[in-house]
């Protein structure tokens, strides 16, 4: 089955000459304006230093973690952190790639 898709243009530089046109799923929650900021945070920050800090706040969630906070909402949180982990992973392999 193939999807549809629908495409978007967004600006990866400050002039016309760095443009790209990105083909994104017709289902998927990005838009232009999220584009924007993730290109804008990832150039403020890179993602190693963005996933070093994810660590560092999922050590300090564990350790300052009521026993409570254990049984339930653990295995949540430790698979957000996981996501947002391996995502951060992805884009500093890319962005690596693109040099």
């Amino acid at each position: 089955m193939e999807r549809s898709t629908k495409t978007t243009k967004t600006t990866m530089g400050k002039n016309q000459e760095n443009q790209q046109t990105i083909v994104l799923k017709e289902d998927t929650v990005l838009n232009q304006q999220i584009i924007d900021q993730l290109d804008e945070l990832l150039q403020l920050v890179p993602p190693q230093e963005l996933m070093q800090t994810v660590i560092y706040v999922f050590f300090m969630y564990i350790y300052y973690a009521e026993n409570d906070v254990y049984d339930s909402d653990l295995k949540v949180t430790s698979e957000n952190f996981y996501l947002l982990y391996d995502f951060l992973t992805h884009a500093d392999n890319e962005m690596r790639k693109a040099g």
